[in-house]
């Protein structure tokens, strides 16, 4: 059977379909179109038993279309299908259609014509699901008010669908549906397939990578992992070849391998956070801090990002002091899409008993994702300064940090973790007094590949006492391809004080459009990942459109850069 969805919004309609045939109820072909252009306005959906009596209806409207103009209209072509419906289902199995396109005065409309009546209906803002994938009915109803949010666009929505509709599908376990989605958008300006592909999260590369795009009037889907291109088919090409025993992409995973990650870009303690379009600035960041009595209560401020999986989870916050843990915080979270990062600031307050190491540590659904060191010692008296505020002070910053530096991280120098403090990759960034990033960037456009790229990359890493390897890597997240940007040697004097590295205008080839993971490895040990999508103006892994002015920028042979956008939330 099938699932065809088409859904409508103030501002357009989305119709997505599977793309599995099943011969014999048993063996898939994922090759099938099951939205098929009648015109350039004009698309039909369908689900169906009997794949050749639906060849011979869509033969029989492409046939009246080209004689008589006028059922170049959604409401007169669905109601001229639904006769010629009512006529073939005598002697056929079951169908049904879905009518969408744009009629003559730019007005986008959608019809059903669904068995055993097959009375034409126009949706009206709502949608139309047809085929076994009826069952995914109370999925979509239940994300209604997301899908249907006015702050996002067309292809946003249908983002939003797609998610929803490949997360029901693995919950119902329905065989018969499988394939990529042909997700296609009307608007009042044209209709759109929308190309897009995945990729299991795995920064060391070797995961599952697939991508559907429009090519030559038709779908391809393609597996880099296996090498291989399965077209789809219009039914009577499919009719006419037979069998081929294709299965390109399941929903029904049992047991699926890749698990939910999420990886750090910064976990930073400090006074103040200021974070802007493509800018981040950390002052007063906070390692180590003294007091002359305790117990003591202190407030500072907490800021996380990370990139991952994309979903609500539980985060918390928690310290250990003394073998004992204390929860600051525990809430959910929403991941976003990649290749977007999720921001959380907030004010955290620390009850401190005595002075001593302690850790702050960042956990998403019970997995330890950042560990942060806070030395908390006892400051001399100003009065053995001579009372010189400025000698004072600087005493105590060098005792505190010898202090320091005498700890260890039992689970660094024991068990062989490696913690890191922030990681960027940017234009520009300073590590002195404050540590600001400038110009961070996700996503470069380019027209004709490879790209030359300059970039800064910046990391603060808590590693074992002693000396190690840095080598920074370039993995295309595609094909697995890995190649070396740098290397260098460094050296840690204690696993509690966070070692600073700052790598400038470094050169990195992109050779094709595809995702890439920027990887930092220490002693052969991957530490740290950000991700990069490459893209020319013809957008596959980037989530949000280019406008039209920016399009005409990358044709035109301008390197185009897309700035980090905070996406934040309390903690």
């Amino acid at each position: 059977m099938s699932i065809v969805v088409s859904y409508v919004f103030e501002d357009g309609i989305v119709m997505i379909s599977d793309s599995r045939a099943t011969w014999n109820k048993t063996i898939p072909e994922d090759a099938l179109q099951k939205i098929i252009f009648l015109t350039d306005r004009l698309l039909i959906g369908y689900a169906c038993e009997d794949l050749s009596v639906v060849n011979n209806i869509i033969s029989n409207l492409k046939n009246k279309l080209s004689k008589d103009k006028k059922f170049n209209n959604t409401y007169l072509l669905s109601s001229y299908l639904s006769r010629v419906s009512k006529y073939y289902y005598k002697k056929s199995k079951e169908f049904s259609f879905i009518v969408s396109g744009i009629s003559e005065n730019k007005k986008i409309e959608s019809y059903v014509i669904e068995f055993p009546i097959f009375k034409h209906k126009k949706l009206e803002k709502n949608f139309k699901i047809i085929g076994t994938g009826k069952l995914i009915f109370d999925y979509l109803q239940k994300n209604k008010k997301e899908i249907e949010d006015k702050s996002l666009n067309l292809k946003e929505r249908a983002d939003k669908l797609f998610i929803v509709i490949g997360g029901a599908l693995n919950k119902i376990k329905i065989d018969s549906v499988g394939g990529f989605l042909q997700i296609i958008l009307i608007t009042s300006k044209g209709i759109s397939p929308m190309q897009y592909g995945y990729i299991d999260i795995n920064p060391l590369g070797n995961e599952e990578s697939k991508k559907i795009e429009w090519k030559d009037n038709g779908w391809i889907q393609k597996d880099f992992k296996k090498e291989i291109e399965i077209p789809i088919v219009k039914p009577e090409q499919l009719i006419s070849e037979g069998l081929k025993n294709i299965r390109f992409h399941d929903y029904v995973i049992e047991d699926r391998k890749s698990k939910p990650k999420w990886y750090l870009s910064h976990f930073i303690i400090c006074n103040l956070v200021n974070i802007g379009i493509g800018y981040t600035e950390f002052t007063d960041v906070i390692s180590q801090i003294g007091f002359y009595k305790y117990p003591i209560k202190i407030q500072t401020l907490v800021a996380v990002r990370f990139w991952g999986s994309v979903g609500k989870y539980k985060i918390s916050l928690r310290l250990k002091k003394n073998d004992i843990e204390t929860i600051l915080y525990e809430d959910l979270i929403e991941s976003k899409a990649l290749p977007h990062e999720t921001d959380l600031i907030n004010k955290i307050s620390l009850n401190i008993d005595k002075p001593g190491l302690a850790f702050l540590e960042f956990y998403i659904e019970d997995n330890l994702i950042g560990r942060n060191s806070l030395f908390f010692g006892k400051t001399i008296n100003v009065k053995l300064c001579g009372g010189n505020l400025n000698s004072f002070n600087k005493s105590n910053i060098e005792l505190l940090k010898d202090n320091n530096r005498s700890c260890i991280d039992k689970e660094i120098e024991e068990n062989g973790k490696i913690f890191f403090d922030y990681y960027a990759i940017c234009k520009q960034a300073e590590i002195n007094n404050k540590i600001i990033f400038k110009n961070q960037f996700f996503a470069a456009f380019w027209e004709n590949f490879p790209l030359i790229l300059k970039m800064t990359i910046v990391c603060g890493i808590r590693m074992s006492k002693g000396k190690h390897n840095i080598n920074i890597f370039l993995v295309n997240a595609v094909n697995s391809k890995k190649e070396e940007i740098f290397n260098c040697k460094t050296e840690a004097s204690s696993s509690c004080l966070v070692v600073p590295h700052l790598f400038k205008n470094l050169t990195v080839r992109l050779d094709t459009p595809s995702l890439y993971y920027i990887n930092l490895d220490l002693d052969d040990e991957l530490v740290c990942s950000k991700i990069l999508s490459a893209e020319t103006s013809n957008t596959i892994f980037s989530i949000n459109p280019l406008f039209s002015n920016q399009i005409e920028q990358v044709k035109n042979g301008e390197l185009l850069l897309l700035l980090n956008r905070p996406f934040s939330e309390n903690i």
